[in-house]
């Protein structure tokens, strides 16, 4: 496709989108079986609603907040984002132990992939599907959709392509995906001119202003049977502003230093916005009834355009003024210092605000040391990454603290990573562990244990191994708990806002597609 020339924007910023795997840990199962029923004396077996998915993989959680297209200009365009990739398999029917069909549905099935995510987010998306093929190559079984031409009014340019207003689009339409603009999409497995560009029949449209809260439907339909639906409703969303956290004594370069770049701490928030759910119904993703099917897919999501917010713009301000664009509150006075958001409020205190949203708490990460019994002798194996959080009590004054261990979501190189909840705690003594209590009120509840996430391997022991959680700080300014009861030089600053993260879902829908399967061709 041909590339349209835009002009760019600087600084290159981090917009994190947490993909929250929905169910336990990985895999999501939806299940739906109905055994018989009873009327008038006559039993009517009804047939048996089987399925599942699994989302085995993702490529990365973290996406740029960038135009797509760089304009270098005599040296062309450059692309400054990269698809993310999701990888997930459905099937429809019941494994048994050795990974074979149990019971398979009666019915057939058409499945349909559900992303859910703010509308600031989502709205700026070209995604695309791609199946799995039994070699492990893919091949592209749509045309990258670009969200945008579906939501607003759009004109063709001089370049022949799509141009978006600003306005809502309305009414019927179509759209057609060979006239959009072009974010390097795939052509993964097709033969000859490998054209799979279609003819959209679109209706429905929101309601609102576009950079504010609106709400609506919109459905489009192609002949072959696709359909793509985006919904958005206004609900209170929960999400984290990223700022920078630097040692302050930081390394000597040259004739200077430069500080060291630590993890960085995020507010957690919560504020009233629009969220869009956007469903993908292809008619690969049907399966028949009464035969084991087993399909796998990849979603390809690319950002598109640059999200220009207060909260990318705002600087953590310790001088009891604003931060650049952004402004905070403590205990509904005002600014005092921003630090004040990292306090504990007392009871009854009015809640912190950050840029017009509500600030529950904060998080950031830090590496603990992990152990295990290696003969009977207690062995440190290593450090591994661990998420701090903390969750204000504005009723009762206070926090709540809870951790979790951060880990790929496969053992595929590259495997973007996803937060486990440490939930166990043991104490080491006499050559064993032994599982205790720890309190959750103070980061000292947990000192001198060790905790372990819920992710468990095949042989029943905890893949996090025993982290250590002695010494531990929930303080971001500090690494020691030493260095934060003495409250003397602080070991990191707090800068710029660089990256925002809200909390998605990724899903799959089943519905029933057609009548019952013969009799005696259901389960296996």
């Amino acid at each position: 496709m041909e590339k349209k020339k835009r002009t760019k924007k600087y600084p290159i910023l981090r917009y994190l989108s947490y993909l929250v795997i929905v169910g336990i840990l990985l895999t999501g199962v939806s299940l739906a079986r109905y055994s018989g029923a009873t009327s008038g004396g006559v039993s009517t077996p009804l047939s048996r609603f089987l399925c599942s998915y699994e989302i085995s993989d993702a490529s990365s959680l973290i996406f740029s907040n960038s135009d797509y297209w760089l304009d270098l200009g005599e040296e062309g365009l450059s692309a400054t984002n990269t698809a993310r990739t999701v990888r997930f398999t459905l099937r429809n029917y019941l494994a048994d132990e050795e990974g074979g069909a149990d019971r398979i549905s009666d019915v057939a099935l058409q499945s349909t992939l559900r992303f859910y995510a703010p509308a600031q987010f989502a709205g700026g998306l070209a995604v695309q599907v791609a199946e799995v093929e039994e070699d492990g190559g893919y091949t592209v079984v749509t045309p990258q959709y670009v969200l945008r031409d579906f939501i607003y009014e759009v004109s063709v340019g001089a370049d022949g392509k799509y141009e978006a207003g600003g306005s809502f689009a309305s009414g019927e339409r179509t759209v057609n995906t060979a006239l959009s603009e072009d974010y390097s999409d795939r052509t993964d497995g097709l033969t000859g001119t490998g054209n799979i560009e279609q003819q959209l029949t679109v209706t429905g449209g929101f309601a609102g202003t576009a950079d504010g809260s609106h709400t609506g439907s919109i459905t489009a339909a192609a002949e072959d049977g696709t359909g793509i639906g985006i919904t958005s409703a206004v609900r209170t969303a929960s999400y984290s502003v990223g700022f920078v956290r630097t040692e302050v004594q930081g390394e000597e370069v040259g004739s200077g230093t430069a500080g060291v770049m630590a993890p960085v701490l995020y507010i957690d928030c919560e504020k009233e916005m629009s969220f869009y759910t956007v469903d993908l119904t292809l008619p690969e993703a049907l399966f028949s009834a009464g035969q084991a099917e087993e399909k796998e897919f990849v979603l390809f999501l690319t950002v598109t355009e640059q999200i220009d917010d207060t909260d990318f713009n705002s600087v953590w301000n310790t001088e009891g003024t604003d931060g650049a664009e952004g402004t905070g509150s403590v205990g509904g006075d005002g600014v005092t210092s921003w630090d004040g958001l990292l306090a504990e409020p007392v009871a009854g205190a009015a809640p912190y605000t950050l840029n017009g949203a509500t600030v529950t708490g904060y998080h950031f990460t830090r590496d603990l040391p992990v152990y295990g019994l290696a003969d009977g002798v207690l062995t440190e194996s290593g450090e591994t990454t661990v998420r701090i959080n903390k969750v204000y009590d504005y009723e009762n004054g206070g926090a709540t603290l809870f951790y979790e261990h951060v880990a790929p979501v496969s053992e595929a190189a590259g495997s973007a990573s996803v937060d486990h909840p440490i939930e166990t705690f043991y104490s080491y003594e006499n050559g064993a562990f032994t599982e205790t209590s720890a309190a959750f009120s103070s980061v000292a509840g947990v000192h001198g244990l060790y905790g372990t996430c819920v992710n468990v391997g095949a042989d029943g022991e905890p893949k996090s191994g025993y982290i250590f959680f002695d010494g531990l700080s929930d303080d971001p300014y500090y690494d020691t708990y030493a260095e934060q009861q003495a409250g003397g030089t602080r070991k990191y600053s707090l800068s710029l806002a660089t990256s925002k993260g809200y909390s998605t879902v990724l899903s799959v829908l089943f519905a029933q597609a057609s009548e019952s399967a013969p009799a005696g061709e259901g389960s296996a």
